[in-house]
């Protein structure tokens, strides 16, 4: 009897651990722990003629086909000057990749009042590949 119970318990165990390989192949492999970019140079200059809100910041992790985002705050880039930041982009060393950045702009209200847009803009950096110390810019015109 004793026998019967470590056997099944056994065949349940390998039964789970089977359908589960699957999982355990996906999370080891090369490109879950593909290691940061290091030191990426980030410049977005403000060339609109106004003033704008910096709002957001993602780059492309082409393995994943999708946006990463990078926390920044929402700053204000006064015409004519640059946001810069120096960030580790995680996943996408030696990847091809580009940077975006969400903005907002100053509109008049219907009641002439000046405010952030509602309408979120946004703007891409060339396509590089990431290597330590690579610069990333945008120039909004």
């Amino acid at each position: 009897m004793l026998n019967c119970i470590s056997t099944k318990f056994l065949g349940t165990r390998f039964a789970i651990l089977t359908a589960m390989s699957p999982l355990f192949l996906t999370i080891s492999s090369a490109s879950a722990f593909r290691p940061s970019c290091k030191d990426v140079y980030l410049k977005v200059q403000n060339n609109t003629g106004n003033p704008i809100k910096v709002i957001d910041l993602d780059y492309w992790d082409q393995n994943s086909e999708k946006w990463r985002s990078e926390l920044v705050p929402n700053e204000i880039i006064p015409n004519g000057q640059p946001w810069q930041a120096t960030r580790n982009l995680e996943r996408i060393n030696n990847l091809t990749t580009k940077v975006r950045v969400d903005y907002r702009t100053r509109t008049k209200n219907i009641f002439g009042k000046e405010s952030w847009s509602f309408k979120v803009s946004k703007a891409e950096s060339k396509s590089e590949t990431c290597k330590k110390g690579q610069i990333f810019q945008i120039t909004l015109d």
